[in-house]
């Protein structure tokens, strides 16, 4: 349990900073704010500023937290990592429980994927390309999100006092907002007309809904297991699986009693399995 030493307003403006330097830094580099996030160069330039984010915010958290003597400066590095997330102890079952738990509640959707659209590994459908655009978004996309706006923003926010439901379902809200800078480029795209506007507007209020609620999820994933290793794993099979396809389910009415059963009972399940599985002491995490 880290002490109380900071203020909340220090917390949720650490927080801010941290969100506005991890957007920021992605238009750095010279015409990033008229170019294609898909533009192969885009996306390296992309990749060292999300590299730089981690750096800077990994180590002004450290600095802050030892400023306020939330951390003794004396603590080794190895328990600094510890601290962070990053141990050993309960290491397998961060690796492969809350990975389980989110595969059930894609139930649904994986069997969707499997029976209409034939795209799971070993099916016809089954795209195994793996390009820049794959690594940007099961890869580093992930890991460097998760770093920034969980393993960052989460211990200084339990050290300014919040309870973990305010962190659960307030800090998502700085992941869904810095997406929000998307909707810039979606204009663009649509020609900086009235109606490129209002679907930028539609579209990336949809994307903070759903951002704020893996954000929520993954938040509850860290805190619970107190490793960093377990929301980067279920943030990269979100990332593969994308938004559930509930179209689909109408293209095929034979299935679509079967596929509906799949997706409640998935819902089911995982509102059963929620607590068991990720019971803090199987982790031995200090952030619950």
């Amino acid at each position: 349990m880290l002490p109380q030493l900071l203020d909340p307003s220090e917390g949720i403006l650490f927080c801010a900073l941290v969100a506005a330097g991890f957007v920021g830094s992605f238009y750095l580099f010279p015409g990033a704010l008229f170019a294609s996030r898909n533009d192969p160069a885009v996306i390296r330039n992309r990749f060292k500023a999300s590299l730089g984010s981690c750096v800077v915010s990994s180590v002004s958290m450290v600095l802050l937290l030892q400023y306020k003597g939330v951390i003794g400066y004396e603590v080794s590095i190895l328990g600094l990592f510890h601290s962070l997330g990053f141990r050993f102890d309960g290491l397998m079952a961060a690796l492969f429980l809350p990975l389980l738990l989110t595969a059930v509640i894609f139930f649904g959707p994986i069997m969707s994927e499997g029976l209409i659209h034939e795209a799971l590994p070993f099916q016809p459908g089954f795209n195994s390309a793996f390009n820049i655009f794959a690594l940007r978004t099961y890869v580093v996309g992930p890991i460097v999100e998760e770093i920034v706006f969980r393993m960052c923003m989460i211990p200084p926010l339990k050290a300014s006092g919040f309870s973990n439901v305010a962190i659960i379902f307030g800090s998502p809200l700085f992941f869904g907002i810095a997406h929000l800078h998307h909707a810039w480029e979606a204009y663009r795209q649509g020609g900086s007309t009235p109606h490129a506007l209002r679907q930028a507007v539609s579209s990336s209020i949809f994307q903070l809904a759903y951002t704020s609620v893996f954000g929520a999820y993954s938040a509850f994933l860290f805190l619970r297991t107190g490793h960093i290793a377990a929301p980067i794993l279920c943030h990269m099979f979100c990332n593969y699986l994308g938004f559930p396809d509930f179209e689909a389910i109408r293209h095929d009415p034979k299935l679509k009693t079967a596929l509906m059963a799949c997706y409640v009972g998935g819902v089911a399940a995982f509102s059963f399995m929620l607590f068991p599985l990720t019971e803090p002491g199987m982790y031995h995490s200090v952030l619950w």
